[in-house]
C-alpha cells in the first residue's frame, strides 16, 4: 500500500488535471469574494453577516463535479497506459489498488477546498474583512460535509475504476454528479416546505390584505414527510444542504448515514473490481 500511494502521489503532484482544477476552485473563490466585495459595498454589512455561511460552503455546490472530472482522469490515465495491469502484475491486490485510489481522491479533495479557502483569505479578508469567516457556522457542519466530499469520493472512484474508457466515463459521472445534486435539491426544497406560509390576499374593492399562518398545500406530513426525510438525508447532496441550514441544529443520522455508505460504496467497489477483467 506504501509504494501504491507513493507512486500516486508522485503522479498526483505532476497531473496537470489536478492543478488545472486548483487553479479553477481557486479562481472560483476569486470570483465569489470580488462578488460578496461588490455587494457589501452596495448593500452594506448586514447583507455580508447574512450570506456569509452560504459563500464559505460554495464549494459543496460544484465540488462533486470536480471530483467526478479528477477521478475519471486520474484513473482513467492508469488504465490507458496499462499501470493498473502492471501493478496487478508485480504483486499488488485489487483491494490495495482500489483504496490506494480512493486516498489519493480524498486527498485531492481536500486540496481542491483548501485552493477556495486560500482565495477567501487572501481576497475575501482583505476586501470585506472578518466578516466573511466570523459569521460563519463552523463546528459539526465541517465534519458532515467533510464526510460527504469523501462520499462523493467513494462514489466516482467506483465508477472510474469500473471503466477504462475515459472519455465515456467522464460523461457518466458528470451526469451522475448533476442527478445527485439535482435530486438532493428536489428532494430538500420539498421537505422543507413550513406547514404554514403568509398569503397576500386580494380585497373585492381591490386593496390587498396579509394573512398569516394559513395551511401550506406544499407541506408533507405522516409516512410521505418521513420518506422524503430519509431520502434527503441518504443523498449526498440533500444531506450536504441538510448540514447547511442555519435553522437545524446538529443530526446525528447526517454522518452516520454518510459513514455507512462509504463503506457500503466501498465494498461494491472493491467487490466488483476484484471481477473485472483488467486488459
Amino acid at each position: 500500500m506504501r509504494k501504491l500511494l507513493s507512486a500516486n502521489f508522485s503522479r498526483l503532484w505532476k497531473s496537470k488535471i489536478f492543478w488545472l482544477l486548483e487553479i479553477f476552485c481557486f479562481a472560483f473563490g476569486v470570483f465569489s469574494y470580488t462578488l460578496v466585495a461588490i455587494n457589501t459595498r452596495n448593500l452594506g454589512h448586514g447583507w455580508l453577516e447574512y450570506n456569509a455561511h452560504t459563500y464559505f460552503y460554495l464549494p459543496i455546490m460544484f465540488l462533486p463535479a470536480i471530483i467526478a472530472i479528477f477521478s475519471c482522469f486520474f484513473i482513467g490515465t492508469d488504465y490507458s497506459d496499462g499501470t493498473i495491469r502492471n501493478k496487478l502484475i508485480v504483486g499488488h491486490s485489487r483491494s490495495s489498488i482500489y483504496l490506494s485510489y480512493l486516498l489519493t481522491t480524498s486527498i485531492a479533495v481536500i486540496f481542491f477546498v483548501v485552493a477556495y479557502l486560500f482565495a477567501v483569505i487572501i481576497v475575501g479578508l482583505p476586501l470585506s474583512g472578518s466578516a466573511v469567516i466570523t459569521h460563519v457556522q463552523l463546528h459539526w457542519r465541517v465534519f458532515n460535509l467533510l464526510l460527504i466530499l469523501i462520499e462523493y469520493a467513494c462514489l466516482f472512484v467506483l465508477f472510474s475504476i469500473m471503466d477504462s474508457n475515459k472519455a465515456r466515463n467522464v460523461v457518466v459521472s458528470l451526469l451522475v454528479a448533476f442527478l445527485v445534486i439535482l435530486i438532493g435539491m428536489m428532494f430538500y426544497s420539498r421537505y422543507m416546505q413550513p406547514e404554514f406560509v403568509n398569503h397576500v390576499v386580494s380585497l373585492p374593492d381591490g386593496g390587498i390584505v396579509l394573512k398569516k399562518g394559513a395551511a401550506n398545500s406544499e407541506y408533507l406530513s405522516g409516512t410521505i414527510r418521513t420518506v422524503f426525510e430519509w431520502v434527503t438525508l441518504t443523498i449526498p447532496h440533500g444531506s450536504a444542504l441538510l448540514s447547511l441550514d442555519k435553522n437545524l441544529d446538529f443530526d446525528w443520522r447526517n454522518p452516520s448515514i454518510s459513514v455507512i455508505l462509504i463503506f457500503v460504496l466501498n465494498f461494491i467497489g472493491m467487490q466488483l473490481f476484484k471481477k473485472k477483467d483488467i486488459k
